[in-house]
């Protein structure tokens, strides 16, 4: 009776002080990018879409004086 009661008792404890399971970091943290890496990142997009090169050049400046 007494050995049963000690197996519960310390099977509860194992459980109640277990680690906490590892939290991921967001994805939205991971994925921002730092200031100086910006022009690049921001130049990448813009290459991947459609638009005009003289537009591409403005709207990278805007954003750059827009973030910084």
């Amino acid at each position: 009776m007494r050995k049963a009661t000690q197996r519960k008792q310390a099977r509860r404890n194992d459980r109640t002080h277990r680690a906490a399971p590892h939290v991921p970091e967001p994805a939205a943290h991971i994925a921002t990018p730092s200031l100086h890496e910006a022009p690049r990142t921001i130049a990448s997009i813009v290459h991947r879409t459609t638009m005009p090169v003289a537009t591409v050049g403005k709207f990278v400046d805007d954003t750059i004086a827009a973030i910084g």
